[in-house]
């Protein structure tokens, strides 16, 4: 006996051998689960109001006994112990998960349409204010093989994997010369929402936000589109402090702080760029130069750091949510 769960819907289906569901879900291929992927299979279902019932009667079958008192989680840990003594089997009918309740002889031999449980992932990057989908972001992807592979973002803000063995894999993006017009800043890391319950993973699921309001024009705009993701710590700058001493306390160099912020390392540019974006107003009368003060509004420099996520879990969508950076602007600029 086969139980067949629609992923999504939650529905079940029954089937006496795993050949017939090949025939019934229209010639769709029909995989068999690693052990991992059987456990979180059985895991979702627990976690599943509509799958309990389903899975009790599966787990009577079995010899389970009186099951009626159970809670999901313990119907789903018997019958993941019932894997462990290949009792049961799990197997993938598409996008739908089949529980199958047999022999291991039975899915050795019931179809011919059963493969080695190979699984995808996805990663796909949006705006935060929009949920707008971001072509041509360049993404380095770590396999569960352990083998990095360099891919960008298609129209739909999609890089995809197939026919990976079940693991986890790991996303970064390589740090690249861009100041902050022409790079993303990470904003948080999810999960589609195909299930609230997903399970095994530390990532979050994301609802879509409210669009933000436009803001005014700024005083120097973006040559092109970013593709690059950095991390981007927004760091408030004190009086005593100098480029030299924050690029330290974050390891890096006064010249990067410089071009990140600024696009330019040119001294009479950071200058004026010091004035109009930082909000500097003490100014050294002799040289010119702007020093930052605690009273500085905004006050603000952006310090780049390499954004990295590990622990994705294959067979999963995950989306990786960013923003562009608008260098802020003090109400009234005077010209220099």
């Amino acid at each position: 006996m086969w139980l067949v769960v629609e992923r999504g819907s939650s529905r079940l289906h029954v089937a006496d051998t795993l050949a017939g569901l090949g025939q019934r879900s229209g010639g769709r291929s029909v995989r068999v689960c690693s052990a991992d992927r059987a456990q979180h299979a059985l895991h979702e279902l627990g976690n599943d109001p509509l799958a309990r019932a389903p899975l009790r009667r599966a787990l009577r079958g079995l010899g389970g006994g009186e099951v009626g008192r159970l809670t999901g989680g313990e119907v789903a840990s018997r019958l993941a112990s019932l894997v462990q003594q290949k009792r049961l089997q799990i197997a993938e009918l598409g996008l739908d998960f089949v529980t199958g309740l047999g022999g291991e002889g039975e899915a050795k031999t019931a179809d011919k349409q059963i493969e080695e449980a190979l699984e995808s992932i996805t990663y796909q990057v949006v705006d935060d204010a929009t949920g707008d989908p971001i072509a041509g972001v360049a993404l380095a992807v770590t396999l569960p093989t352990g083998k990095e592979v360099d891919k960008s973002t298609d129209k739909a803000g999609i890089v995809r994997f197939d026919d990976l063995k079940p693991g986890r894999c790991a996303v970064r993006a390589k740090m690249a010369d861009r100041d902050v017009l022409h790079v993303l800043a990470y904003v948080g890391f999810g999960l589609h929402p195909i299930r609230k319950d997903a399970p095994g993973t530390t990532t979050r699921l994301w609802d879509r936000p409210t669009v933000h309001e436009l803001k005014p024009a700024q005083s120097r705009e973006a040559k092109s589109d970013p593709v690059h993701i950095v991390s981007v710590v927004e760091h408030k700058v004190a009086t005593g402090e100098t480029f030299d001493s924050i690029a330290e306390t974050f390891g890096t160099t006064a010249a990067k702080l410089k071009h990140f912020n600024f696009g330019t390392t040119d001294a009479k540019e950071v200058n004026r760029h010091l004035a109009r974006e930082v909000g500097c107003k003490l100014r050294n009368l002799k040289t010119g130069e702007y020093s930052f003060t605690s009273q500085d509004v905004p006050g603000i420099l952006y310090v780049p750091r390499e954004w990295q996520i590990a622990g994705q879990l294959t067979d999963r969508d995950h989306v990786i949510r960013v923003r562009r950076i608008e260098p802020h602007q003090p109400p009234y600029v005077f010209s220099l």
